[in-house]
C-alpha cells in the first residue's frame, strides 16, 4: 500500500552525458519565475510525461535541451532532491558527443567540462559542491556526479 506522499510523487529523468575524452555535459538552466532550479547547473533532463517511461523522457529532454539524442543510455540510479517530491531517474551515456550541441529554450548555456578540471569545495551556504571556474555544481546534480565519479575512477 502506498502512502499519500508516494501516490503524489512526480517523476523526472536526468541524463549524464560523457564522451570518450572524459568530458561531462551540463546545462545552466534559464532563469524563470517560479522555477526552484532557475539558473542552476544541472544535467539535461526534465519531467516524465504521461505515458512515457523515464528512459524515453531522458532521450527527449536531452534532445530538447542540448540538441543531442543519446542512443545507448544505461540506468544509473534513482535520486530524490531535498526540495521536491520527485523520483529522478539518472542515466549515463558514454558515446562520443557531437560538436554541435545547442542550448534549447529552457537552457541558458551548455557546458562541456573536463572531469579533471572539477574541484571539490563548499558553497557559500556550506553545501558540498564541485567547482569549475566560477561555476558551482551542488545539490542533486552534485550527488549524482559524486556517485558517478566515485564509481568511474579515472585510471
Amino acid at each position: 500500500m502506498s502512502t499519500s506522499s508516494e501516490a503524489t510523487r512526480r517523476r523526472s529523468a536526468a541524463v549524464t552525458l560523457i564522451n570518450g575524452d572524459e568530458k561531462i555535459i551540463f546545462i545552466r538552466r534559464r532563469k524563470r519565475d517560479g522555477d526552484p532550479w532557475s539558473g542552476q547547473i544541472a544535467f539535461p533532463g526534465g519531467f516524465v510525461r504521461e505515458g512515457e517511461i523515464p528512459l524515453e523522457a531522458a532521450v527527449r529532454e536531452s534532445y530538447e535541451e542540448i540538441g543531442y539524442r543519446p542512443s545507448k543510455l544505461s540506468f544509473f540510479g534513482i535520486y530524490h532532491p531535498n526540495n521536491a517530491e520527485l523520483d529522478v531517474y539518472a542515466f549515463t551515456d558514454k558515446e562520443a558527443l557531437p560538436s554541435d550541441l545547442r542550448a534549447g529554450d529552457e537552457v541558458q548555456d551548455v557546458l562541456v567540462i573536463d572531469r579533471n578540471e572539477l574541484k571539490t569545495g563548499k558553497t557559500a551556504s556550506g553545501y558540498p559542491c564541485y567547482t569549475w571556474r566560477d561555476v558551482e555544481i551542488w545539490g542533486l546534480t552534485y550527488r549524482i556526479l559524486r556517485d558517478y565519479l566515485t564509481i568511474n575512477v579515472k585510471a
